[in-house]
């Protein structure tokens, strides 16, 4: 069978991300059904073998064209990276993914100077992360005007991060609903008891999250929010899932926050997983008081879980899913501590949440069909 071959641009699988989550199980949707194959350019290297594998298993090829050196050389030389690759490997349609649009410029500019047929850009969040975010963000108010000018098709996650990446006179913009694997992420009791008793948490009240250890995450919040439960339910426990970028050691300033509060009894910091489906299942309730979101993946994962989903107002419009969304202002700790109690005192037996969250869209299988439909479409043009 002749293949086609879409390039997937800035998507690797550090912090365990999202985004990387969602084009892996959109390409295994694809590998089932069409004849599309996702190939990878990264400026950051894979960080698991596994991902590698399971992208070649796929029928996939990676390759890492980046450059760790002096940061302020780092985009320039991305850059000539990026037109080399493009020079020497001939794709007709590319599909670049990032939070900022200096992100989606740089290999914009170097495709289209390629002449690559088709130029896709994507926007998965609706803010600045990581050190130097004042620099950052000047950046991307001065390389989003350029984006009409390389791109053919603009795709985002939500309306906030659509008005975050493009400029007004960007017209079309298609929103790819960030589908799950809801048959996973339904609830299961047996998992549920097995994995509470296997961690010891058969008679605790948990508290969850999900999510890099970064400042968009608010973990300081989320500590003051669970030391506010702690002091009234001694039963509560904090489970921590996602890891921390080495660079940034966010992960010790939060363990730091938590020695001094006398937490360390009561929050677990699992690391990162890849059977998180399964860790939604020990939790009570989830906590998201992120500073701000494209989506919130995690979110829809837990709503399908049956899980109460409390969540900041920075939290777009569309992760609100079902009546077990709640949303709460980023000011009072306690008021969220009150909220996540009176949860608890609830009782609510948990609920398989599968059909309203396909109904909704959010099923992988309906996200891999709208891009399916975008590539062919794209692949069609470029044949043209």
């Amino acid at each position: 069978m002749s293949v086609k071959r879409v390039l997937q641009c800035n998507v690797d699988d550090a912090n365990f991300g999202g985004v990387f989550s969602l084009v892996m199980n959109v390409f295994e949707q694809l590998h089932k059904t069409s004849d599309i194959r996702f190939d990878f350019c990264t400026t950051e290297a894979f960080k698991n073998e596994s991902s590698i594998e399971k992208i070649k298993d796929l029928g996939g090829l990676a390759f890492c064209i980046g450059y760790s050196g002096n940061k302020i050389l780092k985009q320039f030389i991305n850059f000539k990276n990026y037109y080399s690759f493009f020079k020497n490997n001939k794709y007709a349609v590319v599909h670049i993914n990032a939070d900022l649009a200096f992100k989606l410029f740089v290999p914009a500019l170097a495709a289209k100077l390629c002449k690559v047929k088709k130029i896709i850009v994507h926007s998965h969040n609706s803010g600045v992360d990581g050190v130097n975010r004042r620099i950052k963000y000047l950046a991307h108010k001065v390389f989003k005007m350029f984006l009409p000018l390389l791109a053919d098709t603009f795709l985002s996650c939500s309306e906030t991060a659509s008005k975050w990446m493009y400029t007004k006179s960007v017209r079309n913009i298609v929103l790819i609903k960030n589908g799950i694997d809801t048959e996973k992420f339904k609830f299961n009791d047996k998992t549920r008891k097995e994995y509470r008793e296997k961690n010891c948490l058969e008679n605790n009240f948990v508290i969850g999250h999900v999510g890099g250890f970064k400042y968009q995450k608010n973990h300081e919040f989320l500590i003051d929010i669970f030391e506010h439960v702690y002091k009234k339910d001694k039963t509560a426990r904090l489970l921590l899932v996602g890891v921390s970028d080495p660079k940034e050691n966010y992960l010790a300033k939060i363990r730091e926050k938590v020695k001094k509060s006398g937490l360390n009894d009561a929050v677990i910091f699992w690391g990162g997983s890849y059977e998180i489906f399964n860790l939604y299942q020990m939790m009570d309730v989830f906590v998201f008081p992120s500073r701000f979101e494209g989506l919130g993946i995690v979110v829809i994962e837990a709503q399908s879980s049956g899980l109460y989903a409390v969540c900041s107002d920075k939290i777009p419009k569309e992760a609100k899913i079902t009546e077990l969304f709640v949303n709460l202002e980023l000011k009072n700790a306690d008021i969220w501590a009150e909220k996540i109690l009176e949860i608890k005192n609830k009782n609510s037996e948990r609920k398989n949440m599968k059909g309203e969250i396909e109904a909704a869209g959010y099923d992988i299988n309906n996200s891999a069909k709208v891009l399916e439909q975008i590539y062919r479409a794209a692949w069609k043009h470029s044949q043209s």
